[in-house]
Parts: C-alpha cells; structure tokens; sequence
C-alpha cells in the first residue's frame, strides 16, 4: 500500500478518518474548526475531548494518556501491528481499491493544497519494483560477527533480516520502501581489510535515492518522540537500534535526494538532526538540512547537524559515522555538537 496515496484519500475525506477511528475504538466523535480538527474519547466512557485530531496533517494526540502521532501510528497502537499493515488495515476498513493504492506516484487533487508547503521541487521519480518477500529466503538468515563487533546485536540482526550471499561471500542487506515493501538487497563485503570501492555491490539491484532505511521500522517512534536522525548507513540505523534509539532513518550516501525530502517532510517531526559521517564540510551539511526545513502555516521543523569542529569527541580524518562511537558518545555529540540551521 502507498503512504503517499492513502494519506491523500483520507485529508480529502475527513469522515473516512471517522471510520478508521470508530473501528479502532475511539468514541463521542465530533468535527471542530470547520472539519479541519476532530476531538473523541479513547473509548466510550473516556473524556470526550480528550484525543485531538488535525484532518490536514493526520496528527493526533491524547490528553489523557500522553500518546500522540498520527493516524497510522493510532492504529497501530490500538490494534498492535506494524506500520505497514496499519495503511493496510485503512485500506481494508474504508474497502479501498487496493490496485489503486498500492504503488506509483500521486496526484494530489485540490484539497491536497498543503502539499505545496511540503515540496521544495517537484517531486517526480520512478518507484522500485517491489519483490516477493520469499525473496530472502535465498539468503540464509545468518548473523555475522563483523557487524556484532560494530555494535549490531544478533537479535537486532535478525530484526533487519540480515542475511548472507555465499556466491559473493557478502552481508545482505534488504532495502525497502517507504511502505515496507521489499526492493532490492545490498551486499556489504564481509572484510574490514578491503577498499572502499569495494565494500557495495547490489546483489538485487534499486534506487536507493527513492528509498529511506528504516523509515517503516522506525515510524511509529518517530512519530511518538516528534523527532528523527538522519544517518548516511543502513549500519547506523541498525546500531542505534541496538543501543535503544529507534528514531534513526538513513539516506545511504551523503546526499539528500529529492524523493528522500518528500519522504522526511512527509514525517511532520518537530525536529530533525542529521548525523552524517566525519568528514564533510560545514556548508554540505547545511546545504543538507536546508533541504528538510520548513517554516509554513501548516509545518515549521528545527533542523540541525552535528558538527564537531575541534574533534573533541569526533577523531579527525576517521570518516566514522557518530553511531560507531557507541551510545555515551553519540549522546554527548546529540547534546553538545548540533547546530541549528535558521
């Protein structure tokens, strides 16, 4: 299912938002301001203004409980799935034509007006194809000690379906789309000792400029912390979820592709700190985040990058990205080493 399409469908039909939310359970459902909020309960017997929905953005929030998000992340609270199975589940509730949202790009109708705020360019790309899953069975799911030793747990090595090609004696890697599905598998030489040129083949071959690891694994968080970090590496993604951040998405490479700007804008976070690999300059990092700023009526973000200048935390000339320092140092650089783009 596509984000993009369903998310379309249900800020230009506010009372499909009601359906979703009384089949999840939410009660006493009310429009406010114009139909541009609703307000409901939890449940039956709940405050009945306690849970705040924006029928433009999606976002919600409850009062009561301290929970917040959007929509999808409401679902996946209340039913306990997956951030993909909750645009599924929307699908299926307000009986959706599934061919029709599964998959290309979109064309925002009238009422999708905000989408001009989101978009710094035109957004036009190509999706991946998307493969069968039973596609990695091909790869064994086998953990490896390389990437124990950089901080990637087996269990967490498992979560990302990590595999192995014996053929090119490589670490897979799958890559997903925004909405989960799979794409294509990267290989990650299984040395330390080789080239840089050398470490990258694509065993299954995508654009990794019209994806963003991790964006389905970690959504859900996402939305609930407000915030994310932007790595280069799949690696990071994983060992910050190793150390029990899970707010990490990564561009894979050091450049913010204009598919990727959608898909980080699309998030709505409040904050936003990209976390690129030792060695850039200041401007490229700005230049970055310059990207996923924004300050409209309908979204304002705080974008910021680590930066450490005297290589007080950062070795100079390591290339290492702040996830391989381990957790008290990456605190300390999230703390101490973000400046903020204005």
């Amino acid at each position: 299912m596509n984000l993009s399409k369903v998310s379309d469908y249900l800020q230009n039909n506010p009372e499909s938002i009601v359906d979703v939310l009384e089949s999840i359970g939410f009660a006493n459902i009310s429009f406010k301001k114009n139909i541009s909020e609703i307000r409901c309960s939890v449940d039956a017997m709940s405050n009945k203004t306690s849970v705040k929905i924006n029928t433009q953005t999606l976002s919600y929030v409850c009062f009561s409980t301290g929970d917040n998000g959007n929509i999808y992340t409401a679902v996946m609270q209340k039913t306990d799935c997956s951030f993909p199975k909750s645009i599924e589940y929307i699908v299926n509730i307000l009986n959706l034509d599934k061919d029709q949202y599964a998959g290309g790009i979109v064309n925002y109708p009238f009422l999708g007006f905000y989408k001009e705020f989101l978009d710094n360019e035109n957004f036009e790309g190509i999706p991946n194809d998307i493969l069968d899953i039973n596609t990695l069975t091909n790869y064994s799911n086998n953990p490896n000690m390389m990437f124990l030793e950089d901080g990637i747990d087996l269990k967490t090595q498992e979560y990302f379906s990590l595999g192995y090609d014996w053929d090119t004696d490589r670490i897979t890697i799958p890559q997903w789309n925004t909405d989960g599905e799979l794409v294509g598998i990267m290989g990650r030489l299984n040395s330390t000792d080789c080239e840089h040129g050398e470490r990258w083949l694509p065993i299954i071959p995508c654009s990794r400029t019209m994806t963003l690891y991790g964006f389905h694994y970690n959504y859900k968080d996402i939305q609930q912390a407000d915030k994310c970090i932007i790595f280069e590496s799949e690696k990071s993604v994983m060992q910050t979820k190793a150390m029990g951040i899970n707010i990490g998405l990564a561009t894979c490479g050091n450049h913010i592709s204009v598919a990727q700007t959608k898909y980080i804008k699309e998030l709505m976070v409040s904050e936003i700190i990209l976390a690129y690999d030792e060695g850039l300059s200041e401007l490229q990092l700005i230049d970055a985040c310059k990207k996923v700023l924004s300050d409209n009526p309908i979204y304002h973000n705080r974008v910021g990058y680590i930066y450490d200048e005297e290589n007080e935390i950062i070795e100079k000339g390591s290339k290492a990205s702040p996830s391989d320092l381990g957790v008290e140092k990456l605190n300390q650089l999230l703390e101490k080493k973000v400046r903020w783009v204005q």
